[in-house]
């Protein structure tokens, strides 16, 4: 019994712990300010937002191909996944290119695009841990919108999510008004 209850302690405080260093203990802040421009390479998804990492590793090897470093890479989820069956789920997944990258050569189903520089809310979050992304969007999503609300920003607009694995944070951004027709 006493080294059950050491074992079952011992499991808390490592889950708390992991939990804490994955960012569940962060504030989070949103601000207005202006994000971009982006010059991306992406692919349009549908289907299940699980498929974001997946993507996401396929355009970075492609990108790899092509002599260009990065890790900075993004989705914009352009549907609420409570309210649309998941088969029928929209997103674009792919890299936001350092300043100065060249053109890379890609497959037909891959398109690039210059994001405009816009204002928008914008938080950022830890990203330590797979659980960090979870973490996140269960934090930050609800002060988000609450801030999105207050300010008078339409509902119901697609999100654009940032990931940084080198800089060991995520930088959400709402809403997101995007056009990749390069006009």
């Amino acid at each position: 019994m006493k080294i059950a209850l050491i074992l079952l302690s011992v499991a808390f405080v490592f889950i708390a712990g992991f939990l804490a260093y994955s960012g569940a203990l962060s504030t989070v802040v949103v601000k207005e300010e202006k994000v971009g421009p982006f010059h991306i390479v992406y692919r349009e998804v549908k289907g299940s937002y699980r498929q974001t990492g997946k993507v996401s590793m396929e355009i970075q090897s492609l990108l790899k191909e092509n002599g260009i470093d990065n890790d900075r890479f993004f989705a914009v989820y352009l549907d609420d996944p409570r309210s649309v069956p998941e088969e029928n789920l929209r997103s674009l997944v792919g890299h936001i290119l350092p300043p100065g990258s060249r053109e890379a050569k890609l497959p037909a189903e891959y398109k690039s695009a210059i994001l405009p520089e816009r204002l928008a809310l914008v938080s950022v979050f830890p990203l330590k841990t797979q659980a960090s992304i979870f973490l996140g969007m269960f934090k930050v999503y609800p002060a988000i919108f609450a801030q999105a609300a207050k300010s008078g920003y339409p509902d119901k607009k697609p999100s654009l999510e940032i990931y940084e694995p080198s800089k060991g944070q995520t930088i959400y951004i709402y809403p997101f008004e995007y056009d990749t027709s390069g006009k």
